[in-house]
């Protein structure tokens, strides 16, 4: 498109229509309805209501600090690994799961920063 349109035009033209189109999905995208959990998978229903499949893990008793501090937030979630079995289910699966992306050597840096 761009070379279409800019070999007519200026080379500005092509970014303002990309731009325009861009803001024209953005006001659709207000219009989208959110699936609920297992409505997008109508065989598991039956699983879900018997609480069988487990699609989310529940973050209950997470409490953060209001005043935005990074250390007052990191000493918060270290203390909520700790004592909240939720939290410390959630840090250990990605813990594991950022280990098996990380086999290599160079790799553990980035498993050391994801988490």
């Amino acid at each position: 498109m761009a070379s279409l349109v800019a070999s007519f035009t200026s080379w500005r033209k092509p970014f303002e229509i990309v731009s325009i189109i861009g803001f024209l999905l953005i006001i659709l995208y207000f219009f989208i309805k959110e699936p609920a959990v297992g409505e997008s998978e109508p065989e598991l229903q039956k699983l879900i209501k018997e609480g069988i499949a487990m699609f989310i893990v529940p973050m209950n008793g997470l409490k953060l600090p209001q005043n935005n501090d990074p250390l007052m937030i990191l000493m918060t979630l270290l203390k909520g690994i700790v004592t909240n079995p939720w939290i410390c289910m959630i840090f250990t699966l990605s813990f594991f799961a950022s280990a098996l992306q990380s086999a290599n050597t160079p790799n553990w840096l980035a498993l050391i920063i994801d988490i």
